[in-house]
């Protein structure tokens, strides 16, 4: 990434019965240059505690504006209190 370049923004959405339970705020991760698969490692805060007990399907959301693209990873959830 060259200099000057908007870093990439990553969150995560929950949805239940198709519909959005609850979704993080944006963060701003500066991906790290020189890594050797060119991995860059995202921290992200889930306050878990909001959600109802039940079933999500989880979706993790990385957006790179420089580039135009974006990557997603989705998988089931249950939470429990």
């Amino acid at each position: 990434m060259a200099g000057g370049d908007p870093p990439l923004i990553a969150f995560v959405t929950f949805y239940r019965d198709q519909t959005k339970a609850y979704e993080t705020e944006p963060i701003a991760v500066e991906p790290q240059a020189g890594t050797r698969l060119g991995v860059t490692p995202i921290r992200i805060t889930v306050r878990l505690g909001e959600l109802p007990p039940g079933e999500y399907q989880c979706q993790v959301s990385v957006l790179d504006p420089a580039n135009r693209r974006a990557s997603f990873w989705q998988g089931r959830m249950r939470v429990e209190h």
